[in-house]
């Protein structure tokens, strides 16, 4: 049998060839091979030292037994017994060198299950057996991790779009870990300059996940770890928080765990887990270690990113300085001709505020409403002078008139006015005007004063006046009927009406042959023309009254607009006749 120091020899030898495995094969399958040998090693020199044990044991009961058979007279029951005990001994020394080799096999665990733990043998053994299955679960996930940090280092070497790289490493992350969703969310800045966390890339997110693609800072759990910088591990999630969807239904997870992505004491963002079976503790320092790899490259892409747009920014400031250097020669070469045109504007802005000085009445107010000049036009059709006028306030010239009041505060807004208003002359007499009321800023956003342009329009109102009472006096004389420029009716006055027994509901619905009797409508069709091209004319027609048809002089007057259009035609019966009917003008 080996020498425990021969042993340890054998060990040694085995570390050397696996380091030799190391440099020969790739780490990783060097690290799972030292796992399988180590743990094989460790039970067969358990086993040996044990069965060294057990052979003492054996040897020292045969001397015990040799010596009673000569020193004492045994009765032959008794030495039967002793031979039977004897036997039971061997026996169990046999099974326990059995189990011990079965040690380092963990298919043979079946083989431990009736051993009786009070028997010292026994619980020496099961200990042992316990403590190799503990040693070996490390040893397993070591090389998980292990495993898993070499895969993402590959991952992560892999460079690409920062959308596409965070969408593969939450993808493989979520995979490798064998859970259900993910999330990888970096910091950013929001619209009013707040630090936030915008989901970069998702794994299995819900459309509502999705939509609420950005955290603010303290907001949720995730605005918690911007804060705290610290891990999260929640096994009692609120039933609002998120939940996993699939074919067969809808259900919220068991745990959610948040890791910040930290590199060099910075915050770069978070990763955020979820399963509906909780992570082991391996799983969780993995995820912690991945985050330190993911949180390095994100802020190495970030530099990147920063350094472009730095590059960028350089490359336009360069390019607008070059620019503005073109534009300050070209101002030189030009500013000679500027002055000169700066020179004739002024010129032309003097003759035209000369211009309207004597065209219309000016004149400048105080933004309290006092009176600081006016022009000649202004004093002479008021009958003021210069200086009697100077200091009075809008109201001596308007009098107490709220809509005035009104307008001016309006005007302390800086908003101007533009209309027709009332002024009173030295003598009280009402003057109509035409014109509006300026802020002026010279500078800044206040008004500094008022000014007033405007036209004395009291001869025109007064004309416009007359002809509104001869419309009125002639509406109360004749029937008048007006129509559009297709001939349907518009309005008509109630003498209209009442000669045609008509309502002024009927009348829209009424064209010029309504009116007309049908012997004439042949005739009309030929005039019809004629008269929308006269501003004027006047016809004898055939008019169709209630119950009778009546030869009537007529007058057709056409209104256009500005631009020629027709506005609307006004048909006047004048009078009736007892002549002969005739649509000739």
């Amino acid at each position: 049998m080996a020498r425990p120091l021969s042993i340890l020899s054998y060990l040694f030898i085995t570390v050397v060839l696996l380091s030799i495995a190391a440099v020969a094969l790739d780490l990783e399958r060097a690290i799972v091979l030292s796992g399988i040998v180590t743990t094989g090693l460790i039970g067969a020199v358990l086993m040996i030292l044990w069965l060294r044990v057990l052979r003492k044991l054996a040897l020292e009961s045969q001397r015990i037994l040799e010596t009673a058979k000569k020193d004492i007279k045994i009765q032959g029951t008794g030495l039967g017994l002793l031979t039977s005990n004897h036997a039971a001994i061997s026996k169990k020394f046999e099974r326990s060198a059995e189990l011990i080799a079965s040690l380092a096999h963990p298919e043979k665990l079946s083989s431990f299950d009736d051993l009786n733990s009070e028997d010292a043998i026994d619980g020496a053994i099961l200990s042992i057996h316990t403590e190799l299955q503990r040693v070996k679960d490390e040893e397993t996930k070591r090389n998980w991790v292990t495993q898993g940090l070499a895969k993402f280092a590959e991952v992560l070497r892999t460079k690409e779009e920062i959308k596409q790289y965070g969408s593969r490493i939450i993808s493989e992350l979520v995979k490798y870990l064998d859970i259900n969703q993910g999330g990888i969310y970096i910091e950013a800045k929001d619209d009013e300059g707040n630090r936030c966390l915008d989901l970069l890339a998702c794994y299995a997110y819900n459309k509502k996940r999705m939509i609420e693609s950005r955290i603010a800072l303290g907001s949720g759990l995730l605005g918690q770890c911007m804060l705290e910088h610290e891990v999260m591990f929640l096994t009692d999630i609120p039933r609002n928080y998120t939940s996993i969807t699939s074919g067969l239904g809808e259900s919220t997870p068991r745990n959610v765990v948040i890791v910040p992505l930290m590199f060099d004491g910075e915050f770069y963002g978070a990763v955020e887990l979820v399963a509906f079976e909780s992570l082991q503790p391996h799983q969780v320092d993995f995820v912690r270690e991945v985050s330190k790899s993911i949180a390095s490259e994100v802020a190495a892409l970030q530099n990147v990113v920063h350094t472009e747009k730095l590059l960028a920014e350089s490359n336009v400031l360069a390019d607008r300085l070059q620019s503005r250097e073109n534009e300050l020669q070209h101002h030189l070469e030009t500013i000679s001709a500027t002055q000169q045109e700066m020179s004739r504007k002024q010129a032309e802005l003097s003759g035209t505020i000369n211009a309207i000085d004597g065209t219309l009445a000016t004149a400048n107010f105080t933004m309290d409403g006092k009176l600081i000049n006016a022009n000649e036009i202004f004093l002479k059709v008021l009958g003021y002078d210069e200086h009697a006028v100077h200091g009075k306030s809008i109201n001596s010239f308007t009098g107490d008139d709220p809509s005035i009041n009104l307008m001016w505060e309006n005007l302390r807004l800086g908003k101007f006015f533009s209309g027709e208003f009332k002024m009173r002359d030295h003598s009280g007499k009402e003057m109509w005007l035409t014109g509006t009321f300026n802020p002026i800023i010279v500078e800044g956003d206040v008004p500094q004063r008022i000014l007033m342009l405007a036209q004395f329009t009291t001869q025109e109102k007064e004309k416009l006046n007359d002809l509104g009472g001869m419309v009125t006096a002639l509406k109360a004389t004749f029937p008048v009927i007006e129509f559009n420029a297709e001939f349907r009716c518009k309005t008509a006055n109630e003498k209209a009406m009442k000669l045609f027994g008509i309502s002024r509901i009927q009348l829209k619905s009424k064209a010029i042959e309504d009116f007309l009797a049908p012997s004439g409508h042949k005739q009309w069709s030929m005039q019809r023309e004629q008269v929308l091209r006269s501003d004027s004319i006047q016809l004898n027609v055939p008019m169709a009254l209630q119950e009778d048809v009546a030869p009537f002089e007529v007058s057709f007057s056409v209104s256009r607009g500005l631009d020629g259009t027709i506005n609307k035609i006004i048909l006047i019966l004048i009078r009736q006749t007892k002549d002969q009917i005739s649509l000739v003008a």
